[in-house]
């Protein structure tokens, strides 16, 4: 180890010392009676069920320490896939803490492979170019956020390695097709899978010369592992028909360490196999293809409902990664002071580039529908991650939304129309500079604001101008376009008659 490369002795001493073992795995040997002399008896051999690890879980578990089992990384080290991937030179890099850990040393040192252990200190594009020279590595495993940052920047790096392992959280399809493009003769793999089911579920490979596939796509399961997409009652749902994705299997943890409430939640009973049987409950929202492909959608916890509609902020990830100089996005629903749902999208720049929220936006909005255009754009300089590498939602930064730009009615028409936008809002007022459509504005308001703004000042605003002007300055400043209205004013009745 101390000359970076292990062997597979020293590795395996190295990974058992980092590991969190349990007194039930490691049985101790005992000490007999006293009459005995004091002789010791044999170790007690681990059992397939016993405990073998405690790993950080995933999202939405958090921190909840996941208790894996002999049983479950015997599945992940003698899959036939990870067998016939031959005698690989694999870098160690991510903390003892990383559910990686099983992948980049356990799976390459009980198949023959050779495990070479990074530098101390984080890895980046540089750093891997050292090591892949310097020890001849063949096989490296790359969190999503460094394979999009290198993707972004320099994907050129790769070439030379016979494989790259990536995955546990989303990877865009744009990252990938990239890599491609600058490394034709590279196989990546990416696996699909959190550390409750002992990081791989499934995996996609994406072999040497094979064009990048559209994004989505998740693979066939791993051995021994069943993948179900189910609907409410645990129902399975038809191809075509998105559903949750539960995964069962010898891969399946024991559940949470010391959290059985938590356990329940998310290791619920199998009802397709043997009795006693668990399956994992992800939150990842999959689809079943026609032809039997298993389709990534989103995620249960950050589907939200925006301005009325569904949105899912994968699809506008999916679209921030196309842009040359994001290495990163990630999109969720925020809260502004007006008790409003609005989407901000926080990226990260790639390396040496500047981006501008207005550049960004410009950018989605050609490229997207109008109600999934983000309100806010959040430019930081890296996505905080949880202890497994996994983006951290729940610690992005709050944003700021610009609610101290409010500037009052110049005239009684701009105080009509702010009247009329705050009605059709439901709020208490509308600045004339604000966004009809960034305040929750709809088709269905837009066609209610027209009417408002016909029955109050008698003027035809179409529903493409009101589109195209967006903020009350806007009206205003076309205002002596328009004509006057010829319809007959709608006014509001109850159900009797009267006007309102």
């Amino acid at each position: 180890a101390a000359d970076t490369t292990a062997t597979a002795a020293d590795t395996t001493a190295t990974a058992a010392d980092t590991t969190a073992t349990a007194a039930d795995t490691t049985a101790a040997a005992t000490t007999a009676a006293a009459d005995t002399g004091g002789a010791h008896t044999a170790a007690v051999p681990p059992r397939p069920d016993n405990l073998l690890a405690v790993m950080y879980g995933s999202a939405p578990a958090g921190t909840a320490p996941v208790a894996v089992t002999h049983r479950s990384m015997r599945r992940l080290v003698t899959d036939r896939h990870r067998r016939q991937a031959g005698h690989i030179t694999m870098l160690w890099h991510t903390p003892p803490t990383s559910d990686a850990l099983a992948l980049e040393v356990w799976v390459p040192l009980l198949n023959g492979g050779r495990v070479v252990v990074a530098e101390p200190g984080e890895l980046d594009i540089d750093a891997l170019a050292q090591a892949r020279a310097a020890h001849d590595i063949s096989t490296v495993w790359l969190p999503p956020a460094l394979f999009s940052a290198i993707a972004a920047t320099r994907p050129e790096s790769l070439a030379g390695l016979r494989t790259v392992w990536t995955g546990g959280d989303h990877v865009p399809a744009a990252a990938l097709r990239r890599i491609r493009t600058a490394c034709p003769e590279l196989t990546i793999i990416t696996a699909h899978g959190p550390a409750e089911t002992t990081l791989l579920a499934a995996s996609h490979r994406l072999a040497a010369h094979e064009p990048a596939h559209p994004t989505g796509q998740v693979g066939p399961p791993a051995d021994h592992t069943a993948l179900y997409v189910l609907g409410p009652g645990l129902t399975p749902v038809p191809a075509g028909v998105t559903g949750e994705l539960y995964v069962a299997g010898p891969g399946v943890a024991r559940g949470y360490l010391g959290r059985p409430g938590h356990s329940a939640q998310r290791f619920v009973p199998c009802p397709f196999g043997p009795p006693g049987r668990l399956m994992y409950r992800t939150s990842d929202r999959m689809r079943w293809t026609t032809d039997g492909r298993l389709e990534y959608v989103g995620r249960t916890d950050t589907q939200a409902d925006v301005r009325g509609l569904g949105v899912e902020p994968a699809e506008i990830e999916e679209t921030l990664a196309e842009h040359t100089k994001l290495a990163q996005s990630v999109v969720a629903v925020r809260q502004d002071s007006s008790g409003q749902q609005r989407l901000v999208a926080y990226v990260v720049p790639a390396a040496g580039q500047t981006v501008s929220p207005q550049e960004l936006r410009r950018f989605a909005a050609g490229r997207l529908p109008e109600p999934m255009v983000p309100a806010l754009f959040t430019v930081i300089e890296r996505l905080p991650v949880t202890a497994g590498g996994r983006v951290d939602r729940a610690s992005l930064p709050e944003p700021e939304f610009d609610d101290a730009t409010y500037r009052a009615p110049r005239n009684d028409t701009e105080r009509i129309l702010a009247a009329a936008f705050a009605d059709v809002l439901e709020l208490d007022r509308v600045g004339i500079d604000e966004d009809f459509f960034d305040l929750g504005g709809n088709s269905l308001r837009a066609i209610r604001l027209v009417g408002l703004i016909r029955s109050e000042l008698n003027q035809e605003v179409s529903i493409r101008r009101l589109f195209a002007a967006r903020t009350v300055t806007g009206l205003s400043d076309m205002w002596q376009d328009l004509a006057q209205s010829s319809r007959p004013t709608l006014r509001r009745r109850t159900k009797e008659g009267a006007v309102l």
